[in-house]
């Protein structure tokens, strides 16, 4: 999909017009020399017990695979989660303003609110949040010049669809790290850096739920997160299983506070 998909959009003035590569070319089984860098900060704080055994067997995995594992430090890490939701969030308002104003019924509860909010967002705010962007950056810079990828949790496993105390939450079950994560994404939402999330486990509880290793890539090296990816899969069978789910579809009722149109 991304081979058809990727290259310069006309409609787009931030898209690049570099040349896209072939990249059926990485899928070669090989992860020899291969630079891993693994976090030693922030990615692994207040991750459910069970993700964090399985990243960490993945990752021992790939050095079995000749991968070489290094040990990497992400400055600043802490605050994408911050800066990265008051950007999105400020320029989602603006974005969604006039239909806001015309057809607000429209928009999810939820939704709705956080918009809402986020109009009154302080532009030294949002300014701050952009300055973090840039340190964040520079970061991932410095942390490739050591490695090729780097490997994260995905996040926690999926929330049972049957469990109200987090039906419309954003809360990590569990977690006494910053309640919005995004399951480790905002690093890249941040930083337009490319990444790939592939099944590394399952969950020992019922129903087992999947459990993911995501892989943050070098700008425009999607090719090198390909072939490590493929690599993997190549030698497990996480992604053919399938979760031991009920048949039987479940419904939950939010919390009164919570309602959805």
């Amino acid at each position: 999909v991304l081979q058809a998909i990727a290259g310069a959009d006309p409609m787009d003035p931030t898209a690049t017009a570099d040349r896209v590569p072939d990249y059926s070319r990485s899928l070669t089984g090989n992860v020899k020399g291969l630079r891993i860098g693994v976090p030693t900060n922030y990615f692994f704080d207040g991750v459910n017990p069970q993700t964090v055994t399985a990243v960490r067997a993945a990752i021992a995995q790939l050095r079995q695979m000749g991968a070489t594992i290094v040990d990497v430090e992400v400055p600043h890490a802490e605050l994408a989660g911050s800066a990265g939701w008051i950007v999105a969030m400020a320029e989602a308002a603006c974005f969604h303003e006039q239909r806001m104003k015309a057809t607000p019924e429209l928009f999810d509860p939820i939704v709705r609110e956080r918009l809402d909010a986020a109009r009154f967002y302080p532009a030294t705010d949002y300014i701050k949040a952009l300055r973090v962007r840039s340190l964040l950056m520079d970061s991932m810079q410095r942390v490739f010049e050591t490695c090729d990828v780097m490997a994260v949790p995905s996040g926690s496993p999926a929330t049972k669809l049957d469990s109200p105390e987090v039906a419309g939450s954003d809360v990590k079950p569990g977690s006494t790290a910053t309640p919005y994560r995004g399951g480790n994404t905002f690093i890249g939402n941040m930083t337009g850096l490319p990444a790939i999330v592939i099944p590394c486990g399952f969950t020992s509880d019922a129903p087992t739920l999947p459990l993911g290793i995501q892989f943050y890539g070098k700008p425009f090296d999607e090719a090198t997160l390909f072939r490590v990816s493929h690599a993997y899969e190549s030698s497990t069978t996480w992604h053919t299983r399938r979760p031991a789910l009920d048949a039987t579809p479940k419904t939950t009722a939010l919390p009164a506070d919570r309602e959805r149109l």
